[in-house]
């Protein structure tokens, strides 16, 4: 009787030493997954960064080139006017 109990007892203590063991593991596999989230939150608001100021560069090149090519045409149309007087 004395050693079916002590038996019960230290099978009792591996399986909640187990039982342990497991929450322990699942407790750092969530904070891993959590950190991967962060880091992949993290590397998509760079992209998202990067993108919009590709497109504001982007925006601006062709709003000068714009300007530019208004410029030229008054200028053309400018000297036109100016060679017929």
């Amino acid at each position: 009787m004395k050693k079916k109990r002590e038996d019960d007892e230290r099978n009792a203590k591996i399986i909640a030493t187990m039982h342990q063991m497991i929450r322990d593991q699942e407790e750092e596999d969530l904070r891993n997954r959590e950190k991967k989230h962060e880091a992949a939150m993290r590397y998509q608001r760079e992209l998202d960064a990067q993108l919009n100021d590709l497109r504001q560069r982007s925006i601006s090149t062709l709003k000068s080139g714009l300007k530019a090519k208004f410029f030229l045409s008054y200028v053309l149309i400018f000297s036109f006017c100016r060679n017929d007087e």
